[in-house]
């Protein structure tokens, strides 16, 4: 009962809006976890289908242009999340948010060679396969330091 009172004392005296933000941030978050998880799995697609005896380009292609646009997702849902934070929390995130910038540049060149490698009329197999494994790895990285800036922040 005592646990009880005392956790109703704290949360009256928390600021109205820090419920709300932490439901906005937390919703953000969700939204980044799973541009992650979407840019892994279809650059595992593209490392599978260029592991088969013969390249379907056009599926490849596809999953290439799935990372392009959940890559521009995560961009965006990124700059959204840093405008939801309370100058506490950008300070403690500063380095994770700086590391997931440079992520989404490496990504960036990345799809780029995937693309252009793609683009030839016959597409060399073993290239495409090792840009889309280096894609999907980098991506790896940037989810974990993802997941340490959810922990920091208290998001599960």
């Amino acid at each position: 009962m005592r646990y009880l009172i005392t956790l109703i004392s704290i949360l009256l005296l928390l600021p109205e809006g820090a419920a709300a933000q932490k439901a906005d941030l937390s919703q953000q978050i969700e939204q980044l976890t799973r541009d992650c998880k979407n840019i892994r799995g279809h650059a595992g697609r593209v490392v599978e289908e260029a592991s088969q005896s013969e390249l379907n380009k056009d599926l490849a292609l596809a999953h290439a242009q799935e990372v392009v646009r959940n890559l521009e997702l995560m961009e965006r849902n990124l700059d959204e999340t840093a405008k939801l934070l309370t100058n506490e929390q950008r300070k403690l995130v500063h380095q994770e948010h700086q590391s997931l910038k440079k992520t989404c540049e490496r990504l960036k060149e990345l799809s780029a060679r995937l693309r252009t490698a793609l683009s030839k009329e016959k597409p060399e197999r073993l290239e495409v396969k090792k840009i889309a494994m280096d894609l999907r790895n980098e991506m790896s990285a940037g989810n974990e330091v993802h997941q340490r800036m959810k922990k920091k922040l208290g998001i599960k």
